[in-house]
């Protein structure tokens, strides 16, 4: 386990196994929130900044296949020549359309650039994490408001 989440999962066990008063309850839940943020704000930031890179160079090979018009079209032509026409080549690849096959080596090209996608992920990733917490403190979701929302409803749950 994650020596991030570690503290976390403590912290819910101890909430979940030990009596407090109103008062240390909600001091007791306000941790957790933090907590719970500390852990997944950031993992957020990282998802977020790796999907779009991910995308940015998929559809960036994609575009560059279509402009040059270099791509699926030269691969069908080597797979056909270089295998004469094999009937099974010519059924499978000779009817792709070449959009879908330019998408293909879009994204093979994609696996390729892996580990730069992570570099840049991992750089982009403090800056969507600010992002995100930006986010929720506009919408009054930061640990505080996120923790007077848990008490609004908790003492709504019990009137």
């Amino acid at each position: 386990m994650s020596a991030a989440i570690q503290p976390l999962i403590s912290k819910i066990a101890e909430y979940r196994t030990t009596t407090f008063d109103a008062t240390e309850g909600a001091a007791r839940r306000m941790e957790i929130v933090e907590l719970f943020q500390q852990v997944f704000v950031p993992a957020l930031g990282f998802a977020f900044a790796n999907v779009g890179v991910y995308l940015a160079v998929i559809l960036c090979s994609f575009a560059a296949l279509e402009v040059s018009g270099v791509g699926f079209e030269d691969v069908r032509a080597w797979l056909l020549q270089a295998t004469g026409g094999s009937p099974w080549i010519v059924s499978s690849v000779g009817r792709l359309d070449p959009k879908l096959g330019n998408l293909a080596i879009a994204l093979f090209a994609a696996e390729l650039a892996g580990p730069l996608i992570i570099a840049a992920s991992l750089a982009l990733s403090s800056s969507a994490t600010d992002a995100i917490r930006s986010f929720l403190a506009s919408r009054g979701l930061d640990p505080r408001g996120a923790s007077e929302m848990l008490e609004r409803t908790l003492g709504n749950m019990k009137s």
